[in-house]
């Protein structure tokens, strides 16, 4: 199954890797490096599925999510956060899965099969 995904992440190399690898798998994919410009890509969209960096210039990918839960409650798509960190972020901040950086191509691909 084809989905539409939003991949928001300030390092480019890694948007680009991601990018180039979802899409050999059939996914159509949009790209955005900050928080807010994937909030606007977000609303023109509407993807099924975001992948979200979570330390991010402009705005935060937690800010993003918590923004986008808030101010579209309508809208149900999934969202897949990648952090370097621990998994010990806010809880109020609602994601459907963590993914720990660096990526790894097979991690995201099983994830985007688990949602």
């Amino acid at each position: 199954m084809s989905l539409n995904i939003l991949v928001v992440d300030d390092e480019k190399d890694i948007t680009e890797t991601i990018k180039d690898l979802l899409e050999l798998e059939g996914h159509t994919i949009t790209t955005a490096y900050n928080g807010k410009l994937g909030i606007e890509a977000f609303v023109k969209l509407k993807p099924d599925l975001i992948i979200t960096d979570q330390m991010m210039p402009v705005l935060d990918g937690l800010g993003m999510i918590r923004k986008i839960r808030e101010e579209y409650k309508d809208n149900k798509v999934k969202i897949i956060l990648s952090s370097a960190g621990a998994k010990h972020l806010n809880e109020e901040v609602q994601w459907d899965l963590f993914l720990r950086k660096p990526p790894n191509i097979d991690d995201y691909l099983e994830a985007i099969q688990m949602l």
